[in-house]
C-alpha cells in the first residue's frame, strides 16, 4: 500500500512538470492560438455553409484560411504599410512645418522673444525636433526587428484556424463534457457567449468600421495630408463606448480653426467644415446604427464592455476588442448561474 502512494505521488510530480514545461513552452503563442479560435467562431457560420458545398471538412478549412487570408490579413497589410508611409510624412510635416517654419512665424508674429526674453525659444525647438527624431528612429528599429517574429506568429496562427476550423465541433465537445454541466447550463453559457460577440462585432466594430470610412472620406475631402493614420485612430476611439469619433475628429478640425485664424489661412473654412460632417454625418451613424443593430442582446453594463476591450487590448493585442468583452459577459453568466444555484455547481454529485 506504501509502494503504491509513492508511485501515485511521482506520478502526480511528474504530471505537474510536464504540464509546466507544456504551458512554458505554449505560452508565447498563447494569444495568436487565442486569437485563432476567436476568428474561427466568428467565421464558422461561413465555415458551415462551405462545407454544405464541398462535403470536405480539409478542403473547406484551407478555403476559409484563403477567405481570411483574403480580407483580413492582406487589408491590414496594406492599412499598416499606408500607417508607415502617413507616419514619416507627419514626421516631415512636423519637423519642416510645424516645430520649424510655423512654430518661427507663431513666435514673430506674437512677438514672444522679446516678451520671453529669458527663455531660449529657438533651442528649446532644436530640442524637440531633436527628440521627435530620436522616438521615430527608435519606434522604425522596432518595427523592423519584430517581423520575423510575426511571420512566425502568423504562420502558427493560420495553422491553427485551420485545425480550428476542421476539429473545432469535437474539440467544443469535448470542452463540455470536461465542464460536466447539465445541456441547459450549456446552452445560457453558449448564448451569453454568442449574444456578446454578436454585439461586439456588429454593435461595436462594424458600426466603428463605417464610422471611420465617413470620416476617411471627411479627412480626403477637407484636405488632411494623413487620412488614413486618422481613419485608423477615428476606428479604434469609436469602438470604445461614449467616448467614439469625436476624440479624433473634433480637435483636427478645431487645430485647423485655430490656425486658420492664426495665420489666415484657408484651413480654417476646411475646419469647419470637418466639424460640420463629424457632428452631421459621423457620429450621427453611431446614434442611429448601433441601437438597431444590438437591440437587447448588450446586456453587459457599458463600463464592463469599456474595462474589457481596453484589458482585452492590453492582454491579447488587436483581438482582445472581442475576447475582452467576452470574458466579461463569461464571467457575469457563471456568477449569475452560480448565484441561481447556491454556488452547488462547483460540487459534484
Amino acid at each position: 500500500m506504501v509502494f503504491i502512494k509513492k508511485i501515485n505521488l511521482f506520478f502526480l510530480l511528474f504530471t505537474v512538470v510536464v504540464f509546466i514545461i507544456f504551458f512554458v513552452m505554449l505560452f508565447p503563442y498563447a494569444k495568436t492560438i487565442i486569437a485563432s479560435a476567436t476568428i474561427a467562431y466568428i467565421f464558422y457560420p461561413l465555415y458551415k455553409k462551405l462545407l454544405k458545398s464541398i462535403r470536405n471538412r480539409s478542403l473547406a478549412s484551407l478555403l476559409m484560411i484563403v477567405i481570411v487570408f483574403m480580407f483580413i490579413i492582406i487589408p491590414l497589410f496594406l492599412i499598416f504599410a499606408n500607417l508607415i508611409s502617413e507616419g514619416k510624412r507627419v514626421y516631415s510635416d512636423f519637423k519642416s512645418q510645424i516645430i520649424e517654419a510655423k512654430t518661427l512665424n507663431f513666435i514673430e508674429k506674437l512677438n514672444l522673444r522679446k516678451r520671453f526674453s529669458f527663455i531660449n525659444l529657438d533651442r528649446i525647438i532644436e530640442q524637440i525636433s531633436s527628440n521627435f527624431e530620436k522616438v521615430l528612429f527608435s519606434l522604425t528599429s522596432k518595427v523592423i526587428t519584430i517581423i520575423p517574429n510575426l511571420l512566425l506568429h502568423l504562420f502558427i496562427g493560420l495553422f491553427s484556424l485551420f485545425f480550428f476550423f476542421k476539429d473545432g465541433e469535437a474539440m467544443i465537445l469535448k470542452f463540455k463534457e470536461m465542464i460536466g454541466l447539465p445541456k441547459h447550463h450549456h446552452d445560457f453559457l453558449s448564448k451569453e457567449v454568442s449574444d456578446m460577440v454578436y454585439s461586439t462585432i456588429y454593435g461595436n466594430i462594424i458600426v466603428a468600421l463605417i464610422q471611420a470610412i465617413a470620416a476617411l472620406i471627411g479627412y480626403f475631402i477637407f484636405g488632411i495630408k494623413t487620412p488614413i493614420l486618422f481613419g485608423v485612430l477615428t476606428f479604434f476611439v469609436s469602438i470604445l463606448p461614449y467616448v467614439g469619433a469625436p476624440l479624433v475628429w473634433f480637435p483636427i478640425s478645431f487645430l485647423m480653426i485655430v490656425e486658420g485664424l492664426l495665420f489666415d489661412s484657408p484651413k480654417f473654412y476646411n475646419g469647419i467644415g470637418l466639424m460640420l460632417w463629424g457632428f452631421f454625418i459621423v457620429s450621427t451613424i453611431d446614434n442611429i446604427t448601433k441601437p438597431k443593430i444590438i437591440g437587447d442582446k448588450a446586456k453587459l453594463h457599458p463600463l464592463l464592455v469599456l474595462l474589457g476591450i481596453i484589458g482585452g487590448i492590453r492582454v491579447f493585442g488587436f483581438i482582445g476588442i472581442i475576447i475582452g468583452p467576452v470574458i466579461c459577459a463569461l464571467t457575469s453568466a457563471i456568477i449569475e448561474l452560480q448565484l441561481k444555484h447556491d454556488f452547488q455547481l462547483w460540487l459534484k454529485e
